[in-house]
């Protein structure tokens, strides 16, 4: 009898947690105030430095890469300025990719060639241009377009969507 009633006990507690939503507050009283409010995805422009096209025939060409934004809708974000960050991104940013985006988004011309370290370091306009540029610039909406194949990836409320239809896979 005890063991039926332990096992009861476990399916409503079991049945319980999978009928009600839970919440970031039930887990973690201590959270930020604003936690359950709705929040807007975000695609940063650091993210097309990263990004491909997804169509096969396309992996072999250079020319796939940046994606280029097209009709873009751009957002900006205030977020506070981290030189450690930069510093340690700026090695694995594919500096011709970002030089181009950056043009194709009407913003002023990156130099040629990425900054050192120590530029970095010492020049705080360029670390605030790099970061407002990066970290603070958000595409919302529009298009991203292969440079190969012409497939354009739409952008909605700042998520790409990079299914690909059947003939493309």
């Amino acid at each position: 009898m005890v063991l039926l009633v332990l096992i009861h006990f476990m399916i409503s507690v079991y049945m319980h947690h999978i009928q009600k939503p839970v919440f970031f507050a039930e887990h973690y009283p201590f959270s930020p105030p604003g936690h359950l409010e709705k929040k807007t995805a975000k695609m940063k422009l650091l993210t097309l430095n990263f990004l491909t096209c997804a169509v096969k025939t396309c992996k072999s060409s250079s020319d796939s890469f940046p994606l280029h934004p097209k009709d873009a809708e751009l957002a900006s974000d205030d977020v506070e300025v981290n030189p450690e960050l930069l510093v340690n991104l700026l090695p694995r940013l594919d500096w011709k990719a970002l030089k181009t985006t950056s043009a194709e988004l009407g913003f002023p011309q990156l130099p040629d060639s990425p900054p050192t370290i120590e530029q970095l370091q010492s020049d705080d306009k360029l670390l605030k241009d790099l970061h407002s540029l990066l970290m603070e610039t958000n595409l919302m909406e529009g298009k991203l377009v292969c440079g190969v194949c012409g497939h354009e990836y739409a952008v909605r409320e700042g998520i790409p969507n990079f299914l690909l239809p059947s003939h493309l896979v």
